[in-house]
């Protein structure tokens, strides 16, 4: 297993650096992590470099557990993880261990990208509807 990272603690997530631009068209709610593009089964040689592209938490579901890239073990919250364009899934004991990543903590960060992206969604659909009228 890899060792764990050494992770600089900021008080903004990766979602609070993701421009608005980038932001408003990402489906950022997953219901099936393995369905996703670019997702490897290893671990990839630069994955120290990676961040949390998505949180994932299907406990209480009746599906099969998930297998994390590092030690193969099973589980069925996690986060899937994302350096230059390869997707992979970490287990979120795995997540806390190597990268630094706490599991409730992240939740935060990436509900505010949520709601973010969804005001940014409802200001689009706004400026479309009003540029029907004419301005007198």
């Amino acid at each position: 297993m890899p060792e764990s990272k050494a992770k600089t603690v900021t008080t903004r997530g990766h979602w609070a650096y993701v421009s608005d631009d980038r932001l408003i068209d990402l489906d950022l709610e997953i219901d099936n992590p393995e369905t996703l593009e670019g997702l490897v089964r290893q671990v990839p040689a630069n994955y120290a470099d990676a961040h949390v592209e998505f949180k994932y938490d299907l406990r209480g579901m009746e599906i099969p557990e998930f297998t994390c890239v590092h030690g193969s073990h099973q589980h069925k919250a996690g986060f899937v993880m994302n350096v230059d364009g390869a997707r992979f899934m970490v287990g979120w004991i795995c997540a806390k261990t190597i990268y630094n990543e706490d599991f409730d903590q992240y939740t935060a960060d990436f509900e505010a990208a949520i709601g973010r992206r969804d005001a940014l969604r409802r200001v689009r659909e706004i400026r479309s509807a009003i540029t029907q009228f004419p301005i007198l």
